[in-house]
């Protein structure tokens, strides 16, 4: 991987020269960027958003907690909101302290949320267009090489996960400045190394270590391409040092931390090889949008893939298999990508032993394919420009074979699937087709020297991605559901158990819905989007990302394997007031009451509403011990069924008890807890999720903080009165925030201050290896 100009010289490159970009070539990207707006356009404007999968399974509502904390001048250690406080800022995925997060303060949130997305894309393909040109290539394979990119199906899955996008928008550019050298080519690599680390996706960040040091060496040689992409990591890490002290304040109690990830996850996001065809097809095997059911061809993918498509577009599919021998380095980086994604021979038990269980979707690696291919593609556009009329006969020979092959292939299937003698999904011969005739179109017009046309196929043969752009109206999400408001029999409930939001599922059904309608019953059925908005809060909320404290998501583990008169203790222990459910559940003199039913398309929704549960702080009448989770679990089960939840608090060890305290809540915020106690000492429970961040004071004296009943937090108070605070210190984030703005501070000097002797890549002084 080489280029004509790098170093601190404002010089264009050599190789690419200095010409304008030619008028056709412009009109290109003026459509691309058109087509751009017309899909952001709705969504920026507050009319749509983006909901499809993680975006309203986990996304939205972090980020809805966040924008609410960070009006309030906050970016708190847990989010009370979620399952009675898990980790917030420590989660790499809520972006806690991502500097995009400023629009939700000068936006409404839908449309920050979905500018985030759009934004991103948007940046994805110029830093991408900027790296291919800095690395000497031409306009044209540039800007192909940015189309590749941002408008392929890797990118457009990434739009479903607001962290990746984020990292797939800034890498191109932390490349870039390896590439750049020197001073300022550090400078602008480890800022942007940052501000991919602070956008929350730790492993694909990680992954692009070696196109980072692949990039590096080209340019610059063993020694100082490594010690290039060396010092770019550590700015990159320095800048996002918040992050980065947050998360390890965190993760060793957290489930995924202590546990890892299970092989199961692990064995089903790997890369089936047949999905290689994609490169060449768009959406050969379907696309999401559909019941899971129906969504992929069974035979290959019998679920929605972590990415849902690899097409790149066809025509650059074609231009990169031209430059494959040429450009072994990006070669051997997309295979080994491949190869990691598809781990063959290896089971998921072995994939989360190797990586420690901090990782499950080996499908990931794709990144690696992601960023090789457009710039093989680039690389293929120029050689066959500047090859002359040889170059131009093989170009055209292979693109006849392949197009041939493509269309030759689309006849197969289609007679294949009118005979009923295969699976594959009825638009397979339909992708293969156009896929065929857009490869010979563009193999033509490269053999006639007409390098915009070219580029023109390019962003063609992108339109039938189309389908990955899954937007929903915000109108059902704008406001609170009309169970959530107030109603004649008293005040609205908050503290909500949607059943069709556990995990694991503790009710079947959903899977044959298509997304869009269920994201909407959902939302009708108390859901965290728009639930949180509107203050809901999810005391059972599920562990989707694995940093749920262990003991909570033991919690959440048993209760989802037990009936239901075992489960109610538990839902009253942790302050469930309401529950919603699309199937009916069992009710009883002590067990929910249903109050609402609400038809839904051909099911109905249900609301029940459980009296009795524990408040927010409390006094045990009496303690008694455990010595494991599952024996303290046991205990509330079953002994629960027969008594109120503020009764008995389970300990994990013995402590002395009086049964004659009062507890009062005084305040309560996401990191701060403030209560009066009073009475002979003992424990005071408060209902929130234990974690060892708690820290207890009673004017200037320590108190002991402990795991109460499981999976909740006690304070050891001795007797008297005493107004007790129980709060998370923010006093490791702000010295590293104060060393991430010094770094940040002083790379925006080095790069605005230029280089008295700019830096000479090698290839400047030699032949390019």
């Amino acid at each position: 991987m080489h280029g004509a100009a790098a170093g601190d010289s404002d010089d264009p490159p050599a190789v690419a020269g200095a010409e304008r970009w030619p008028r056709g070539l412009l009109a290109v990207a003026a459509a691309a960027v058109l087509l751009w707006l017309l899909v952001c356009w709705p969504l920026i404007a507050g009319r749509q958003t983006f909901f499809y999968r993680d975006l309203f399974g986990h996304f939205a509502p972090l980020k809805a907690f966040g924008a609410m904390q960070l009006q309030a001048g906050a970016v708190p250690a847990l989010n009370s909101a979620w399952a009675l406080g898990q980790p917030f800022r420590g989660d790499p995925v809520a972006s806690a302290f991502y500097p995009g997060n400023v629009l939700y303060l000068l936006l409404p949130f839908w449309v920050a949320f979905n500018l985030h997305l759009c934004l991103h894309w948007l940046l994805g393909g110029v830093a991408m267009t900027l790296f291919a040109r800095r690395s000497g290539r031409s306009h044209e394979a540039a800007l192909l090489a940015g189309l590749a990119y941002a408008g392929g199906g890797w990118m457009l899955s990434a739009l479903s996960l607001y962290h990746i996008v984020a990292v797939a928008a800034w890498w191109p550019l932390v490349l870039l400045g390896s590439l750049r050298g020197g001073r300022r080519g550090v400078a602008l690599g480890g800022l942007c190394c940052g501000l991919a680390l602070l956008a929350g996706e730790p492993f694909t960040a990680v992954l692009g270590i070696a196109p980072l040091v692949l990039v590096a060496v080209a340019a610059w040689g063993w020694r100082r391409g490594v010690v290039t992409a060396a010092a770019i990591g550590v700015l990159g890490l320095l800048v996002a040092a918040p992050q980065a002290v947050a998360s390890a304040r965190v993760l060793p109690f957290t489930f995924r931390g202590t546990h890892g990830v299970l092989a199961s996850q692990a064995e089903t996001y790997k890369l089936h090889p047949a999905r290689l065809l994609e490169l060449a097809a768009p959406l050969p095997f379907g696309a999401p949008g559909r019941p899971a059911t129906g969504s992929w061809s069974q035979s290959v993918v019998p679920y929605t893939p972590f990415y849902y498509s690899l097409y790149p577009g066809a025509v650059a599919t074609f231009l990169a298999l031209l430059a494959l021998r040429r450009r072994p380095a990006l070669a051997v980086l997309a295979l080994l990508g491949v190869l990691l994604a598809w781990a063959p021979g290896i089971s998921g038990r072995m994939l989360t032993s190797l990586v420690a269980g901090l990782f499950r979707s080996p499908e990931k690696a794709i990144f690696w394919l992601a960023l090789a291919w457009p710039l093989l593609a680039a690389g293929g556009l120029d050689e066959v420009r500047g090859g002359g009329a040889a170059a131009g006969r093989r170009a055209m020979r292979l693109g006849a074979v392949l197009g041939g092959t493509l269309l030759l292939a689309a006849a197969t299937v289609a007679v294949a699937t009118a005979r009923g003698a295969t699976t594959f999904e009825p638009t397979l011969p339909r992708a293969l087709a156009a896929s065929g005739l857009v490869v010979l179109l563009a193999a033509w017009a490269l053999w006639r020297g007409l390098a915009v046309a070219v580029v023109a196929f390019q962003l063609v043969a992108l339109l039938p991605l189309q389908p990955l752009l899954l937007t929903e109206s915000v109108t059902p999400y704008e406001r609170a559901p009309p169970w959530a408001t107030p109603r004649a029999s008293g005040s609205p409930q908050r503290a909500v158990l949607p059943l069709e939001y556990t995990y694991p599922a503790w009710q079947s059904g959903g899977d044959a819905e298509p997304p869009a309608a269920r994201a909407r019953r959902l939302a009708f059925e108390l859901g965290p989007v728009p639930g949180v908005l509107f203050g809901l809060t999810y005391p059972l909320a599920p562990d989707l990302d694995g940093m749920h404290h262990r003991f909570f998501d033991y919690l959440l583990f048993r209760a989802s394997q037990d009936d239901w008169p075992r489960r109610l203790p538990w839902l009253r222990k942790v302050g469930v007031e309401a529950i919603t459910a699309s199937q009916p559940i069992p009710t009883g003199p002590d067990g929910p009451r249903l109050v609402a039913i609400e038809p839904w398309g051909r099911e109905s929704s249900y609301l029940y509403t459980l009296d009795g549960s524990a408040p927010a702080a409390w006094w045990p009448r009496r303690v008694t011990t455990a010595a494991n989770p599952a024996i303290a679990y046991e205990q509330i089960a079953a002994d629960g069924q027969r008594a109120e939840p503020t009764e008995t608090a389970v300990l994990p060890f013995a402590v002395p008890h009086a049964p004659d305290g009062l507890v009062r809540l005084l305040s309560s915020a996401p990191d701060r807890v403030e209560i009066a106690v009073s009475g002979g000492g003992g424990v005071a429970v408060v209902r929130r999720a234990f974690q060892p961040l708690w820290r207890a004071r009673t004017g200037t004296s320590a108190l002991q903080v402990i795991p109460v009943d499981l999976a909740l937090t006690g304070v050891v108070v001795p007797p008297g009165e005493h107004r007790v605070e129980l709060y998370v210190s923010s006093a490791p984030e702000w010295m590293a925030a104060a060393v991430a703005l010094a770094t940040l501070l002083a790379l925006i000097v080095l790069l605005l201050v230029p280089a008295r002797v700019p830096a000479v890549p090698r290839w400047r002084t030699a032949p390019p290896p």
